[in-house]
């Protein structure tokens, strides 16, 4: 998995400075704004459900959870088509992005492409296939990249390009994973699981649609709640479009950690669980060190050489978005290491906790974002007000973590403070020495 992970990071970061002087940063953020919406409605059509395909024991029950989940896609992807040929004009209007135009209607469909994507990766975890997806998913990267050049060189410069490129990918990854890697993929699909298999899993599984799924929609709108704020603040989708290819950067551990280290995290951390809850305390505590060490690294690089990696990678037009991704760091510092172990509140069945800490964390970058801007600050500094409130929400998540797994938290603490403080200290030295 994390070898599949590390293709698609080299792929793009061979295409993004191409990319970069394609598309412009008013159609990014448009692209941006409009894909925030397809995913925080994405992570809600599935009622969560995807998140327990790895769990069912039994073959039944996770045919029937696999039923729930298309099932609930094919309904919420209809309701959002309907929703968006009655009143997609009118929320390109409040939003700034007028200039999306009849795009706005393939809200639907690619909410259903995104959720059949989450399914598919769900599965992948499930089946264990990580080796055997390498090649599949590095070349599905490496096709959908070349065709979002070629359209933006050849046919047209706007957000279809990048809103197409994002369809085949979700779309390819589900098809190809379902009939290349899962044992009879695409028969589970059609089985149809009997009323008591249903029945069971929907009683098994009832936190999810209550809890997780509450959680999911809160995580997801928090991570994208700016994107969707700033054109409203800013009164222009530029902003939107730096602070979405600041995130290309930073993202890029995220999507290592995440398909890598916490699918794998996750995995093993069900199987502690059942068979060595001791062991699964020794575990969490190697992993929260060694990713406090890896986060330290990446926050030195980008808070030091944010504005000129940007530029020198993307071109000029990018700069400020480079400054923007140096001041996110320091909230990302503590995305790093809390993500990958955040599985253990579904694993350990601390649902409840997970979704206060979604909506703590939600609540908290609303006021980052709109306190600063009330009060006339310009945009640098409303970025810092949500990079320090989310920082600090992460790291009290990242100890909580640390406790429901049965770790030492208090020393780990004093840990994350001492290299962040190093950290920036350092960074600021370097600063001054290089630029």
């Amino acid at each position: 998995m994390s070898l599949s992970s590390v293709w698609s990071i080299v792929i793009q970061i061979i295409f993004f400075p191409i990319l970069s002087r394609i598309y412009s940063p008013e159609v990014y953020g448009g692209f941006a704004v409009l894909n925030s919406m397809v995913l925080i409605a994405g992570s809600a059509v599935t009622l969560s459900y995807d998140r327990a395909l790895v769990l069912p024991v039994r073959s039944r029950h996770f045919r029937a959870l696999l039923r729930l989940c298309v099932r609930a896609s094919l309904l919420g992807s209809l309701g959002i088509t309907l929703f968006s040929v009655a009143f997609g004009n009118q929320v390109l209007d409040w939003l700034k992005i007028e200039f999306m135009g009849f795009w706005i209607y393939a809200t639907g469909p690619l909410v259903l492409a995104f959720a059949l994507d989450r399914i598919a990766l769900a599965w992948r975890i499930r089946e264990g296939v990580f080796r055997r997806s390498v090649p599949v998913e590095a070349s599905l990267v490496m096709g959908t990249k070349i065709f979002n050049v070629g359209y933006g060189t050849f046919i047209n410069a706007g957000a279809g390009g990048l809103i197409l490129t994002t369809a085949l990918l979700y779309l390819g990854r589900f098809l190809l994973f379902t009939g290349l890697l899962f044992k009879k993929g695409f028969r589970q699909l059609f089985v149809r699981p009997s009323k008591r298999s249903l029945q069971e899993v929907k009683q098994e599984y009832r936190e999810y649609p209550r809890y997780i799924l509450s959680s999911g929609m809160l995580n997801t709108a928090s991570n994208y709640l700016p994107v969707l704020l700033l054109p409203l603040l800013t009164d222009s989708a530029d902003a939107a479009g730096f602070f979405t290819f600041a995130l290309v950067i930073l993202d890029l551990p995220v999507r290592l950690l995440g398909s890598g280290v916490a699918s794998v995290f996750l995995k093993k951390s069900t199987e502690l669980r059942d068979n060595d809850p001791d062991r699964l305390a020794v575990v969490t505590e190697k992993l929260f060190t060694r990713l406090a060490f890896l986060s330290a690294a990446v926050l030195i690089f980008v808070y030091t050489t944010g504005p000129q990696l940007y530029s020198l990678l993307f071109g000029d037009e990018w700069r400020e978005a480079g400054t923007i991704g140096a001041i996110l760091v320091v909230s990302y510092f503590f995305r790093y290491i809390s993500m990958p172990i955040s599985s253990l509140h579904v694993t350990v069945r601390k649902e409840k906790r997970l979704f206060g800490f979604q909506a703590a964390l939600f609540l908290g970058r609303l006021i980052g974002l709109l306190i600063p801007a009330s009060l006339g600050f310009e945009l640098h500094i409303i970025i810092w007000s949500y990079s320090v409130l989310t920082g600090i929400l992460y790291f009290t998540f990242a100890l909580d973590s640390l406790r429901i797994a049965g770790a030492t938290y208090v020393d780990k603490a004093l840990l994350l403070s001492a290299l962040l403080c190093i950290s920036v200290l350092l960074c600021e030295g370097l600063k001054l020495l290089l630029w």
